[in-house]
């Protein structure tokens, strides 16, 4: 039998908010410098200030994360791994499921999207937000989860999916 893996990058977006964050970050850590070593002036007043730069710069640290998530979709025979990269740096599996436990893989605004019933309460969006690809959505029916994944395959991740299961894969 032939292994299946496959392994699909979709970067984000390097928005505006992103780069407000990142500046406002190198701002704070140079202030925050700056108010150390003026601290001998300053006083207690120097020490508060790069407390407080210090404090925002960790801040957006971690809320850059957030801000900038890239997306690695992993295929091996059968089984789908989502998994997000928070600022190029902290991996999380969000999801994993079988392909055979898809109850439908269709473009989003397709019919059959939309004319399927018993539709899941747990969304999952492992895009970005403002994207210009094909978005697909996935039911997904796994025992006592059922989830809705909304996601951007390529055409090879959808082939290896209707491979496996072309029943529920509409391309």
């Amino acid at each position: 039998m032939q292994d299946n893996f496959y392994e699909q990058f979709v970067k984000a977006e390097n928005t505006t908010i992103y780069k407000v964050v990142k500046f406002v970050m190198k701002v704070s850590i140079v202030l925050a410098f700056v108010y150390f070593i003026f601290t001998a002036i300053l006083g207690i007043l120097g020490i508060i200030l790069t407390i407080l730069c210090v404090i925002i710069y960790i801040g957006l640290k971690f809320l850059k994360r957030k801000i900038y998530v890239d997306y690695e979709y992993d295929f091996t025979n059968g089984e789908i791994d989502i998994i997000t990269i928070g600022d190029k740096v902290k991996r999380k599996l969000v999801l994993n499921f079988q392909i055979s436990s898809v109850q439908l893989l269709a473009p989003k605004d397709s019919d059959e999207v939309k004319d399927f019933h018993n539709k899941p309460s747990k969304l999952i969006r492992a895009h970005a937000k403002d994207t210009n690809e094909k978005v697909y959505t996935a039911f997904i029916d796994s025992g006592a989860s059922k989830v809705q994944l909304d996601f951007i395959p390529d055409k090879e991740f959808l082939d290896l999916c209707f491979h496996k299961n072309p029943r529920a894969v509409k391309r």
